[in-house]
């Protein structure tokens, strides 16, 4: 194989894919998508604090209204401004009977936000309504549960003359705090923090398959369908070809991960330092590597046996539903990093990149488990290249044809000295 010719496939392939509207496009939609999955949620469900909330709240019983009214008024976001404006809807200008009408009716009116109604579910327990025009903003909603149990809690201690302060220090929760001793030492081990990592480098591993890998073998579709690839084949060896797409590709992938890189560290650098579990990153950054290049050796392989861009698409979709299933046992694989479940993924090589990197996260995986995963990725990454470039060879002479098993067991066993194999 001339590295010469594979090196300028490989410089041509990264720029071209890096002047496409695609590449540019990922570099700027990926982000925003992963900021807007953070931050849309969150607005959402909530209110946002910037207005004060009107209600009016409808006590029939006359016992909770000064309580919800008071822990109400104590919520005031950092601006400074009320968030709850209470009126008192039992003085509405109405007969006691129609008093509910009546504040609905404002309500439909736009004088109020909501109205919150608490009446008696039986001589021993209340019961409250939170009536709105649409749907309730979920912390507004949640603002006012808080309030109403609260309010029911010391009306009720008050009845046996016992001091609320009391039972507010006995119901309060105290956090077990975990800790994790190694022989250098103990620390706090933080569940969420090491999740929310561990989702972090799936994600972009998954990005980077389904923007540059996936992309590989489609291309490869595509070439083979409207006759390009034979004009390069007519100057390279088909090895020379397919391993300068694939370093091509890869260089591009680890461009665009060094860029999102870039960005994180330069909008969130300071909380990165502090949020991410800096220790865990050589280990997790080596499969994450790993696990992109075995995807990648595997989508050549499917371009290479592909007739077309549609049918080469449709098989790189089916392999990349193997990177979600590491996602569905994220929650296992964190609890228990050491078990049947974790051990399988690891050695699997469709699972083993997204497994270890999960992995170390959580546990520091032992010197002897890194060695095997990482050994067995190698081999496994290596082995596809050199199967999908045999396959590839058979596949540039099909002129269309369709590639048969019997055609590539002959590709994978025939020597290279061999005379060509050509599909049946």
């Amino acid at each position: 194989m001339n590295k010469r010719k594979t090196l300028a496939v490989a410089k041509w392939e990264f720029l071209r894919q890096a002047k496409s509207k695609q590449f540019i496009l990922t570099m700027l939609v990926v982000p925003a998508v992963v900021v807007a999955s953070v931050v849309l949620p969150t607005m959402f469900v909530t209110d946002g604090g910037k207005e004060t909330t009107t209600l009016a709240l409808l006590d029939e019983t006359g016992l909770l209204f000064d309580a919800m009214a008071r822990e109400l008024g104590e919520d005031t976001p950092a601006k400074g401004a009320p968030r709850f404006k209470i009126l008192d809807a039992a003085r509405l200008p109405a007969d006691r009977s129609a008093l509910l009408d009546s504040a609905d009716r404002a309500l439909l009116a736009g004088r109020y936000d909501a109205v919150v109604r608490i009446s008696r579910a039986d001589d021993s327990s209340f019961a409250c309504e939170f009536r709105s025009a649409g749907a309730p903003a979920a912390r507004t909603l949640s603002r006012v549960e808080t309030a109403f149990n609260a309010a029911r809690v010391e009306f009720l201690l008050s009845r046996y003359d016992v001091d609320p302060s009391l039972v507010n220090d006995l119901a309060k929760r105290d956090r077990v705090q975990t800790v994790t001793v190694e022989s250098e030492g103990a620390e706090e081990f933080d569940f969420k923090t090491k999740f929310f990592a561990a989702m972090a480098a799936h994600l972009a591993m998954f990005f980077l398959v389904v923007f540059t890998a996936l992309p590989l073998a489609r291309g490869l579709g595509e070439e083979k369908s409207n006759r390009i690839i034979e004009i390069l084949f007519s100057s390279c060896a088909p090895e020379e070809l397919l391993f300068g797409k694939f370093i091509g590709m890869a260089g591009l992938a680890f461009a665009q991960f060094g860029l999102w890189t870039a960005l994180a560290i330069a909008f969130l650098g300071p909380q990165l330092a502090v949020a991410l579990p800096l220790e865990s990153l050589p280990v997790a950054g080596a499969f994450l590597v790993g696990g992109y290049l075995f995807y990648s050796a595997v989508f050549v392989g499917v371009g290479a046996l592909a007739e077309d861009q549609q049918s080469s698409q449709q098989y790189a979709g089916y392999l990349t539903l193997a990177l979600v299933f590491p996602v569905v046992l994220l929650v296992p694989i964190m609890q228990n990093p050491e078990g049947a479940v974790s051990t399988i993924l690891s050695i699997v090589p469709f699972t083993a990149g997204s497994t270890m990197m999960i992995r170390s996260f959580v546990a520091d995986p032992s010197i002897g488990w890194i060695l095997a995963s990482g050994a067995m990725l190698a081999a496994f990454t290596v082995g596809a290249l050199w199967a999908s470039s045999r396959i590839f060879a058979v596949a540039m002479m099909s002129a269309g044809s369709k590639i048969t098993i019997t055609t590539i067991k002959r590709a994978l066993t025939a020597s290279r000295s061999s005379e060509s194999v050509r599909p049946e």
